[in-house]
């Protein structure tokens, strides 16, 4: 399925920017990668409905009957990636690797820009794991291949479960100590 669509972290209207380099159109301002491309100006700015990955992934991620849905990739080959990735909060379950565009080198403008740092610590908050950052072209951007830590999550599961048996254990106890006071 192809959908052209702008994605964000929230469904609303946002800035779209036509760069004079045009693999750098996005939602980011040009004034704020004139670090990374000093000779980058816009070419055009106007305002487009946004939508989040998880509205458009809804569809294809519904879960029948109790069946998982199959492990999916994600690449965002785009900045800013983190927007993109903060509004798939419920799609990265089902992510098992995820691929994003990012900056590696911090920025002295403020916003939301796709920094490494950003993306590394929301995604290992999900149980997503950086595998290794794969060099571009351009020294300051980078793509960040993160896998699913299945071990992490297994433990993760495992203390759950662990959890939720001992307050079984606590209740059963209890229980039965209410049930040998009401017979006495």
């Amino acid at each position: 399925r192809l959908a052209s669509t702008v994605l964000s972290n929230e469904t609303s209207e946002s800035q779209y920017y036509l760069a004079s380099n045009p693999d750098e159109d996005s939602l980011v301002p040009t004034q704020r990668l004139s670090e990374i491309w000093p000779n980058i100006r816009t070419v055009k700015a106007h305002t487009v409905p946004t939508t989040t990955l998880d509205e458009l992934l809804s569809a294809e991620l519904v879960v029948e009957q109790g069946q998982t849905v199959a492990s999916l990739w994600c690449m965002v080959d785009c900045l800013p990636a983190d927007l993109i990735l903060f509004g798939a909060e419920r799609s990265l379950a089902q992510f098992s690797v995820v691929v994003a565009r990012v900056v590696m080198t911090d920025l002295q403008s403020d916003g939301s820009v796709g920094l490494l740092p950003n993306i590394a610590t929301y995604l290992q908050g999900k149980g997503l794991k950086r595998l290794c950052v794969l060099e571009t072209t351009h020294p300051a951007i980078g793509y960040a291949v993160f896998v699913r830590d299945y071990a992490s999550t297994y433990q993760q599961y495992a203390d759950a479960v662990t959890k939720q048996l001992h307050v079984a254990n606590a209740t059963i106890t209890q229980q039965n100590e209410q049930l040998s006071e009401q017979r006495l």
